[in-house]
C-alpha cells in the first residue's frame, strides 16, 4: 500500500481525510497544491514521491527535517562596513531588528518586506546576508536546491509556481522561528505580475509572518500596485573601480591565505577581469582547499570570469585608457584645446551634471588621441564606451547604449572619471529620446566623438545645442604630422637618424592616418623589421582602403619653377610674397591640365613656411540641399585652424557664372564662396582649366590671375635634361603642347620599358602624350 494509505491507518483517519490533511500541507506551500490538482496527477503516486523526497535517508529528529525543507541559515561574509556606500544601510538595520524583537517578544508582525534590486554583481545577496546577521536574525535563503526539490519541476511545471510555493512553506515553517527571516533571491522570477493571480502575489507580501528580503535585477516585471506593498526598496548601483577594489581587498584580506599583496592582487583584478565580490569568493575558498597563493586566486577567478565573458554579453568599463602623446602635440588646435582643458578640469570633482565636449571630424584627424591627452594633462581616468565589450555580439549600437547607463552608474562616485563615446553616428533615431536624457542629466563628463554631425545638424540641433564645449578636427599640419608620427616610430625603437626621415616622408601625405602608422611600427617591432617594413604595412593598407597601391613615399622632388611658362613671373611674385610676409591674397591659376598650377601653389606654401590645404570639388559637393555651403565654410574654417594655404582644385565647377545657373544651389554656392573669399585672412588658390566660365564676380575678387601654357622651345630643353640627362633633339623642341607632366610620365615609362637613354624614343613618346590632347599633336611655331 502506498503512503496516503499508510498514513490513514497510523492516523487512524480515512483515506479521504488523510488526503484532505495532505491538501492543507499544501494549501501553505510544504506541497505542491498545484501538482496535486493535476487531473493527470494520481494522489496516491504523488505523495508517495512526496515522501521519498523528504524522508530519504531517513531523518534522525525535527531540526533535521527542517534543514531539509527549508535549509541552513546563510552565513555572512562581509561586515556592515563593507557596504559603506550604501547611504540607507543603517535605516535597513533599524528595520529589520525592530521586527525581530517583536517576534521575540511574541507581537504579531506581517507585512515586512525589503526590496534590494539593482544590476547583477552589485552585492543585493551578500548585503542580505550582513543585514540580517547586523540585526541578529537567521536567514533562509528559499529556492535553493535541496532535498525536497526536484530536477525536473523547471521544465515540467512552472518555476514560478514552484518557487512560490516554497515562499509560502518557508512562511509556515519559521513563522514559530522568532529570530527567522526569509531571503527570496531573484524575485522577478516569483512576483512577476504577468504570471500567477495578482491577489495572490499581493497575499504573499501582505500576510508574511517572517521578514523577507527580496532581491530584483529589474524592477520592469513588478507592477506599481507589488511595489507600494514593499516596507523599503533600496537599489544597488554598479560598483566604481574605487570600491570594487576596496571590496575585493576586504575580501582578500579577511581570506586568511598568507602572502597576498592584497592591495595589488584586488587592483589587478578590477583592472584586468572587473571580476565580481562573488567569484573572488568562490576563487578563495578554492584556493584554503589546494592551499593556495596569490596567483592561484587569480587563476581561479580568472577563469570563470572570461567564460562568462565570453559568452554572456555585458557591459564592460575595462581600465582607463592613457595618453600616448604629450599636449604640445596638439598645439596646431590653438585656443580651442585650452578651452576645454579649463573647463573639463574646472568641472572634475564638483558633481555637475549635463558636462558634454564634442569632437568632431573626419577619420585619423587625431580626436581619440586628443581626448586621451587631455585626460592625461588634467589628471583624469578615461574610461571608453564600447573598446572592452567582450560577448558574441560585439559592440552593436544597442549594446554601447547599455554600456553607456552602466558606466554613468558606475563611474558617478569616481570624482575624475571622463567617459569617451567614440564613433557616436552609430547612434540611430530611435535612441533620440535616450540621447537627449543623456547629455542633460549625465552625472560623468562625456565626451563625444564623430566624424560627422550632418545628421545632428539637421535633424538633432537639441544635441548639439547642449553640448558645453565643440571643437571640430580637421587633418593634422605636415609639422604636427611630423611630429606625431616621430614620437610613434620612437617608442618602437626604429634608430633616430631613420626614424626622423621616415616621419618627414608619412608627413607629406595627409591620407595616412597616426593609427596606421602605430600599427606599421607594432608589426615591424614584432618581426624586427625596419623602415622599409613600416613602408611595406602601410603601402597595403593604402591599398586596402583606396583599391590602389599608392607610389612609394619618398621626399617630395625639388620644384623648378623655370618650367612654369606664364604670363607673369611666378618666381619674383614668391620672392615679394616671402620677403614681405604678406599671408593674406588671392591667387586664380588657369590653363591647360599638367601645365604645373598645383605644383606652384605648394612651392609657394613651402617658400612660405605652411602647409597646403587641397580641395577637390568631389570633397566639396554634396547631393543634400545646404550641404555644399556647410562643405565650403567648413574648408575654409579647416584651413584658418591649421594655418593652411586653401586650394581648390578644378574650381571651375564651384565658380561657375551664376547667370548660366539652372538650379538655385548653383547660385548659392557661388554667393558662399565669394563670401568666404572675402573674409578669408590666409592666401587662397583656385586652378581651373576653363577661366571663361568662371563667375565674373569671382574673377574680380583673385588680386592675382596667371595664365598657364605649354612649354616653349627653351623650357623643353631644360625639361629634358632635368628629366632625362640630354639634351632634348629637333623632334622634340618642335612640340608645342608638352607640359612638365607630359615628361614625367614619359620618364616613369621609359624607366620601366628602359628606354631612359634614347632620346629619339623618348621624343616618340612625348609626340603621343601631345597627340592625346583636344586637337591632336601640334609640331612647328
Amino acid at each position: 500500500i502506498g503512503h496516503l494509505e499508510t498514513s490513514a491507518i497510523l492516523l487512524g483517519y480515512s483515506r479521504d481525510e488523510a488526503e484532505d490533511a495532505f491538501r492543507e500541507l499544501a494549501d501553505v506551500g510544504i506541497a505542491d497544491l498545484e501538482a496535486l490538482n493535476d487531473a493527470h496527477t494520481d494522489p496516491n503516486n504523488y505523495i508517495n514521491n512526496y515522501f521519498y523526497r523528504i524522508w530519504n535517508p531517513p531523518v534522525r529528529d525535527m531540526d533535521e527535517l527542517m534543514a531539509r525543507l527549508v535549509g541552513q541559515p546563510c552565513e555572512a561574509t562581509l561586515d556592515l562596513s563593507d557596504f559603506a556606500h550604501l547611504d540607507n544601510r543603517d535605516n535597513l538595520v533599524r528595520l529589520l531588528s525592530a521586527a525581530i524583537q517583536e517576534r521575540r517578544e511574541e507581537k504579531p508582525v506581517s507585512g515586512v518586506n525589503i526590496l534590494l534590486y539593482g544590476r547583477a554583481s552589485t552585492g543585493k545577496t551578500e548585503f542580505a546576508k550582513t543585514l540580517a546577521c547586523t540585526a541578529g536574525a537567521y536567514l533562509y535563503s528559499i529556492g535553493e536546491p535541496g532535498r525536497n526539490d526536484t530536477e525536473k519541476s523547471d521544465t515540467e511545471r512552472d518555476c514560478r509556481t514552484r518557487r512560490r510555493n516554497q515562499l509560502r512553506m518557508a512562511q509556515a515553517l519559521l513563522r514559530s522561528v522568532p529570530d527567522a527571516a526569509i531571503l527570496c533571491d531573484e524575485a522577478e522570477d516569483v512576483l512577476d505580475s504577468g504570471h500567477g493571480t495578482r491577489l495572490v502575489n499581493h497575499r504573499l507580501l501582505e500576510n508574511t509572518p517572517v521578514p523577507i528580503i527580496y532581491t530584483a535585477n529589474r524592477l520592469d516585471h513588478l507592477d506599481e500596485s507589488m511595489l507600494r506593498r514593499f516596507t523599503y526598496i533600496l537599489k544597488f548601483t554598479a560598483h566604481s573601480p574605487t570600491r570594487q577594489t576596496a571590496i575585493l581587498q576586504r575580501m582578500l584580506e579577511k581570506s586568511g591565505i598568507k602572502g597576498i599583496d592584497t592591495t595589488a592582487c584586488a587592483r589587478r583584478l578590477v583592472d584586468q577581469l572587473e571580476c565580481p565580490p562573488a567569484i573572488l569568493a568562490k576563487a578563495i575558498e578554492t584556493t584554503r582547499l589546494i592551499n593556495g597563493d596569490e596567483n592561484d586566486i587569480y587563476h581561479f577567478c580568472e577563469q570563470p570570469e572570461r567564460t562568462i565573458s565570453t559568452h554572456c554579453t555585458r557591459p564592460r568599463l575595462g581600465p582607463p585608457i592613457k595618453p600616448q602623446l604629450p599636449w604640445e602635440a596638439f598645439s596646431h588646435l590653438g585656443q580651442d584645446a585650452e578651452d576645454i582643458r579649463r573647463t573639463l578640469a574646472a568641472v572634475l570633482g564638483k558633481n555637475r551634471k549635463g558636462v558634454n565636449i564634442l569632437l568632431y571630424g573626419p577619420p585619423g584627424t587625431g580626436k581619440t588621441e586628443f581626448a586621451r591627452t587631455l585626460c592625461g594633462e588634467i589628471g583624469a581616468q578615461l574610461y571608453a564606451i564600447g573598446q572592452n565589450e567582450i560577448g558574441p555580439d560585439a559592440r552593436p549600437s544597442a549594446d554601447r547604449t547599455k554600456t553607456l547607463d552602466y558606466a554613468l552608474e558606475a563611474l558617478s562616485d569616481e570624482p575624475n572619471a571622463v567617459i569617451l563615446f567614440d564613433e557616436m553616428e552609430d547612434f540611430h533615431q530611435r535612441e533620440k529620446l535616450y540621447l537627449n536624457r543623456i547629455v542633460e542629466e549625465n552625472p560623468v563628463p562625456i565626451i563625444w566623438a564623430c566624424n560627422s554631425i550632418s545628421y545632428y545638424r539637421m535633424f538633432e540641433p537639441f544635441f548639439i545645442d547642449r553640448m558645453l564645449h565643440a571643437i571640430e578636427f580637421h587633418h593634422l599640419p605636415t609639422r604636427a604630422r611630423e611630429h606625431v608620427y616621430s614620437s610613434i616610430l620612437h617608442k618602437a625603437s626604429i634608430p633616430t637618424d631613420e626614424t626622423h626621415q621616415l616621419a618627414q616622408e608619412l608627413a607629406h601625405n595627409n591620407k595616412i592616418t597616426p593609427r596606421q602608422v602605430a600599427l606599421a611600427a607594432k608589426q615591424a617591432t614584432l618581426v624586427s623589421g625596419n623602415i622599409q617594413t613600416i613602408k611595406r604595412n602601410i603601402a597595403q593598407k593604402e591599398k586596402l582602403r583606396h583599391g590602389v597601391r599608392p607610389p612609394d613615399m619618398r621626399p617630395i622632388e625639388q620644384y623648378d619653377p623655370t618650367l612654369i611658362h606664364t604670363d607673369i613671373n611666378l618666381e619674383v611674385l614668391t620672392e615679394q610674397m616671402v620677403a614681405r610676409g604678406k599671408r593674406r591674397f588671392s591667387l586664380c591659376l588657369c590653363g591647360p591640365p599638367g601645365t604645373g598650377k598645383t605644383a606652384f601653389v605648394r612651392y609657394i606654401a613651402e617658400q612660405m613656411g605652411i602647409d597646403i590645404l587641397p580641395k577637390r570639388a568631389s570633397d566639396l559637393l554634396n547631393k543634400y540641399v545646404g550641404e555644399n555651403e556647410q562643405n565650403i565654410a567648413s574648408a575654409f574654417a579647416e584651413a584658418l585652424q591649421t594655418q593652411s594655404f586653401l586650394v581648390f582644385d578644378e574650381a571651375d565647377s564651384l565658380l561657375m557664372d551664376r547667370q548660366s545657373a539652372q538650379r538655385s544651389w548653383e547660385v548659392s554656392l557661388v554667393n558662399e564662396l565669394l563670401s568666404q573669399m572675402e573674409r578669408h585672412p590666409l592666401p587662397f588658390a583656385c586652378t581651373t582649366n576653363q577661366w571663361d566660365i568662371i563667375d565674373p564676380a569671382a574673377a574680380r575678387r583673385f588680386v592675382f590671375r596667371a595664365e598657364f601654357y605649354f612649354l616653349d622651345q627653351p623650357r623643353i630643353n631644360r625639361a629634358f635634361e632635368l628629366f632625362f640627362d640630354h639634351k632634348a633633339p629637333s623632334s622634340a623642341l618642335a612640340l608645342t603642347k608638352l607640359t612638365p607632366a607630359d615628361f614625367a610620365n614619359v620618364r616613369d615609362r621609359a624607366e620601366i620599358l628602359g628606354y631612359l637613354n634614347d632620346p629619339e624614343r623618348i621624343a616618340h613618346a612625348l609626340a603621343e602624350e601631345c597627340r592625346q590632347k583636344p586637337g591632336g599633336a601640334s609640331l612647328g611655331f
